[in-house]
């Protein structure tokens, strides 16, 4: 049996190519299905994560998500903004010692020492500063 050679009219086509898609036409129900069930999974996700928003920006209580690591503010809702008096933009990407958020900055490593030793923190008083200066106390909880 002669071989066509590449390239030229009745040219075989390489053996890996035919396997590999006749192995796309045996598995594509099951391809199918997963990409049917990862949809639907991205789906459900994402309206998980509109209902956790919501819950946040919609609660009257001051909330403030942070990376433990080094304190950056990832989320901030309006409430906050307002007992702070800042924006968005100036909270996110930014330190509660950046922004001089704490009269007491010492306060801050005596919080996060409780935090790593107990794995929370609930009904920590302690004094605040706004961006316009003024004071205040809040009770802290954390998790």
């Amino acid at each position: 049996m002669r071989r066509a050679e590449p390239g030229k009219a009745g040219a075989a086509r390489p053996v890996a190519f035919l396997c590999v898609e006749k192995r796309m036409r045996l598995w594509q129900p099951l391809f199918d299905l997963m990409q049917k069930r990862c949809g639907s999974a991205t789906s459900r996700l994402r309206e998980s994560e509109q209902r956790f928003r919501t819950i946040v920006q919609s609660n009257p209580i001051p909330i403030i998500i942070t990376r433990l690591s080094d304190g950056l503010m990832i989320e901030v809702n309006e409430a906050t903004l307002r007992l702070f008096g800042y924006t968005r933009e100036e909270m996110i990407g930014h330190s509660s010692l950046e922004l001089d958020m704490w009269r007491h900055a010492e306060e801050r490593a005596k919080l996060l020492a409780q935090f790593e030793e107990t794995g929370e923190v609930s009904d920590y008083l302690l004094e605040y500063r706004n961006k316009g200066g003024a004071t205040g106390f809040v009770s802290l909880s954390a998790r």
